[in-house]
């Protein structure tokens, strides 16, 4: 039992005990209440102190660890904002010991990079349309009108633009210009290559009294001044008389070039000179002259032909296309190019 006495606070406690001779008895303790609490006190201060500390570290410890996990996540975050606005530019890099911060740092960075180069792709696909659409414009769509003769011609780039294209225009002296040409490679750079050479064509052909031989030597040194290295076209160029049944014809590295009679031979010619544009002043051979009879074909192609792969990989080849010439160029130019 506790009691107060004195002003001061006891703790107290008493036990009956009985003796042999039959006496009885009570045991009392008495203790002052400071004495018994003393070390008690002194633990809850330790205690506290303790906890005090642990408290103050943890505190720390929590916020210290806040600023690990919320400065990246905070600068993902903002990131994320730039993202949505449209703005794909890398920004400063973000790096975290935290094991799923790190993975969602790299995934967003995965993700912008795809977005960045998916909008590319986008632009370059709608440049490309642009070009196609010019380049199939530039195309002629009216055939010549020719008494005696059926021109007819066909493309289909291997890209969404190539480097190949034919022309024909009526001379104003009822000539027929006649072209097919091939620069090297392939898309926007060959597509444009051949709209220069297509401009220079019809320019150098529309003059009084040039010839074909001046005419080719002048699209060629235009080519080479304007073509960087290692690009060249290569181009068949003929002006075709339907008065006298005959065709001048040059071939600049353009070749197989395949002429089916109409008794069912075919003869096959190598290109006269070089491609174009590959060295100024290059010298150009007297043109091949082409006597045409009736149910004679003329046919020019580029290289697409032979070089065209089935599903295994075989290509169509030389051999294959001047015997399919032989069987077939005797039909109409549309049904031929059709089959």
């Amino acid at each position: 039992f506790r009691f107060i006495s004195g002003g001061e606070a006891w703790w107290g406690a008493a036990e009956p005990y009985t003796l042999s001779s039959g006496l009885s008895l009570r045991v009392a303790v008495l203790i002052p209440e400071s004495e018994l609490l003393g070390d008690l006190l002194l633990v809850r201060v330790v205690v506290l102190g303790v906890v005090g500390v642990v408290l103050i570290l943890g505190v720390f410890r929590v916020a210290r660890l806040a600023r690990r996990f919320g400065a990246p996540i905070a600068a993902v975050a903002h990131a994320s904002e730039r993202i949505t606005t449209g703005d794909l530019e890398p920004g400063p890099p973000i790096e975290s010991r935290f094991t799923e911060i790190q993975r969602l740092v790299d995934a967003q960075e995965h993700m912008r990079a795809g977005i960045a180069a998916s909008m590319k792709l986008q632009k370059v696909e709608r440049d490309l349309d642009i070009a196609r659409e010019i380049q199939s414009g530039l195309l002629p769509t009216v055939r010549p009108d020719s008494a005696g003769f059926r021109v007819a011609g066909w493309n289909r780039p291997a890209d969404e633009t190539g480097g190949d294209f034919y022309d024909w225009m009526t001379l104003p002296d009822g000539r027929i210009l006649i072209a097919l040409a091939d620069a090297t490679g392939h898309g926007i750079g060959p597509a444009l290559m051949t709209v220069v050479c297509r401009a220079y064509m019809r320019a150098a052909v529309t003059g009084d009294d040039i010839t074909l031989v001046d005419a080719i030597g002048r699209i060629n040194d235009l080519l080479h001044a304007d073509l960087p290295d290692a690009r060249f076209v290569t181009a068949a160029i003929g002006v075709l008389n339907p008065a006298t049944n005959t065709l001048s014809l040059v071939s600049a590295g353009q070749a197989p070039i395949y002429m089916r009679r109409a008794d069912g031979t075919c003869e096959v010619w190598d290109a006269d000179v070089p491609p174009l544009g590959i060295m100024n002043g290059m010298p150009m051979e007297k043109p091949r002259t082409v006597v045409f009879n009736p149910g004679d074909s003329l046919v020019i192609t580029t290289d697409g032909f032979f070089e065209w792969a089935n599903a295994a990989n075989e290509q169509y080849g030389i051999e294959r296309l001047e015997q399919f010439v032989t069987a077939r160029a005797g039909d109409d130019p549309d049904a031929f190019i059709a089959a």
